[in-house]
């Protein structure tokens, strides 16, 4: 089903798959709790009266500021279903250029993580500045809620109102001049690629996504939060970096987006582990490797499948046992890294987007998947190559434009639609 908003996707597959996981949220050294689709309605609920509470109206402009979790994922929702315009901010930015994005967007409120994000907003007038989550004394948007001031019939109804060319985020990126811009992306972006997605790769509500990718990058935030939404699919959130091996082997994902860079270093414990084994061990190691190559380029490779089975799944068993996709964006993914995974029956998945589109405009096919490439334009993407050689995207995931940058827009899209994206390809 195609959803016309974020608002309206999240109300509706919440009410569909009401007594389904929705979250696995992370306990230290405890298997994740688990919450349903059901419960995360109420608790979004929750945090949607408590931003009504603090004046948000249709259209305001929230910032948050904060690492991502389970709590971040709701206070997006609570926007959508507002119709607010979320403005995510990466934690790590410092206080300047913070300050600077609260301004250009006209932030109604900011929300930070803690006290020490909610520091970096000292000095601006005019602007409310709470907290996402609880600390000491100080309450967090649970904290706030106020049930009472907003009943479930205006929640739905509010819901209902809003239009797929409405502003549903604006995501700064960084500029060629150093100043950041406004990518301004409406419902309609995330909605169309949600429908889109499941005729390149087969996806299943079973589907269990780990999240621990930025929240604040278009990439997590469309592939990691919306993307499973739309699905009725369960997301396992990390705890942090350091637990990341130990939540995969807890939440168990079928499903995890992942950059080139982490990649590359789960290849090189791999490798160090290999190393330290017993020589057979390692003759087995290098005989997978060498027959998995080969059956991937369609020679002559008899052992390749039992000897998959006896590295590969031990391999797999580090991510849990049950990951069919790794999903790499972000940046390019070097050709050996991917061949690597594939040769132990592990699939990469790259792909190609930009902020502006939305994260996606072509990924590889489980069924023909091609290490060198990103795949294929997704179905409702059209791709084609300028004469200067620019890669030149249209669709309707495409950005409406930059936000109060009426140059820099024009100079990016073009009077037939087309996004410059200023890639070579």
């Amino acid at each position: 089903m195609v959803y016309a908003t974020l608002g309206q996707m999240f109300l509706g597959q919440t009410e569909r798959f009401a007594t389904k996981t929705a979250h696995l949220i992370p306990q230290s050294g405890k298997d994740p709790i688990p919450v349903t689709y059901g419960e995360l309605r109420t608790q979004v609920h929750g945090f949607a009266s408590a931003l009504v509470g603090l004046g948000v109206q249709r259209g305001d402009r929230v910032v948050l500021q904060a690492e991502s979790s389970a709590d971040w994922a709701m206070c997006d929702w609570a926007c959508q279903t507002l119709g607010a315009v979320l403005v995510p901010i990466y934690p790590t930015l410092p206080a300047d250029q913070s300050q600077y994005i609260v301004q250009d967007c006209g932030a109604k409120l900011v929300v930070s993580q803690n006290t020490k994000q909610a520091v970096k907003m000292e000095g601006l007038t005019g602007i409310q500045v709470v907290l996402l989550s609880k600390e000491g004394d100080q309450p967090g948007l649970k904290e706030r809620a106020q049930p009472d001031q907003l009943s479930q019939d205006a929640w739905v109804q509010g819901a209902q109102a809003a239009d797929e060319e409405d502003l549903a985020t604006l995501i700064y990126t960084s500029g060629t001049t150093g100043v950041p811009k406004g990518v301004m992306l409406p419902h309609r972006a995330f909605t169309y690629l949600c429908a889109d997605i499941p005729s390149c790769i087969p996806l299943k509500e079973e589907d269990v996504f780990l999240s621990f990718l930025p929240l604040s990058h278009v990439f997590e935030r469309f592939a990691g939060h919306v993307l499973p939404m739309s699905m009725g699919a369960t997301i396992g959130y990390v705890g942090s970096l350091a637990s990341l091996g130990h939540d995969m082997e807890r939440v168990k994902p079928t499903i995890m987006l992942v950059v080139p860079r982490l990649l590359e270093s789960l290849k090189g414990r791999i490798e160090d582990g290999v190393l330290k084994a017993p020589p057979l061990r390692q003759r087995l190691f290098r005989m997978a490797q060498e027959q998995g190559l080969k059956r991937m380029r369609g020679e002559f490779a008899p052992l390749a499948g039992v000897l998959e089975g006896l590295v590969g799944s031990k391999i797999k068993a580090k991510f849990g046992g049950r990951l069919r996709y790794f999903v790499s964006g972000g940046a390019a993914l070097p050709t050996h890294v991917s061949e690597f995974y594939l040769a132990l029956g592990i699939h990469v998945l790259q792909g190609y987007g930009l902020t502006e589109n939305c994260a996606a405009a072509c990924i590889n096919r489980p069924e023909d998947n091609r290490p060198d490439t990103v795949g294929p334009p997704l179905k409702g993407v059209e791709v084609k190559i300028a004469p200067d050689g620019e890669i030149l995207l249209r669709g309707r995931c495409i950005m409406q434009g930059y936000y109060n940058l009426p140059e820099d827009t024009a100079a990016t899209l073009d009077a037939e639609g087309w996004l410059h994206t200023g890639d070579i390809g």
